[in-house]
């Protein structure tokens, strides 16, 4: 269902996320890591939008 792929998608971001994070620190672990991959393309932005609409209608 529509729930479901929005809610994988939203899973594997948080993981690369935190990937991401874990490896900032051990390249430079005296600096607090900045480099956020938080914002999402503006594809994966109406893709989302678009799952997530495709979910309110199948309630």
């Amino acid at each position: 269902s529509a729930k479901e792929e929005l809610e994988k998608t939203k899973t594997t971001e948080k993981k690369t996320v935190e990937t991401d994070l874990h490896k900032d620190v051990k390249e430079a672990p005296h600096s607090i890591p900045t480099k956020q991959k938080v914002r999402w393309s503006e594809d994966e932005n109406k893709a989302l939008k678009n799952m997530f609409a495709k979910y309110l209608q199948e309630k």
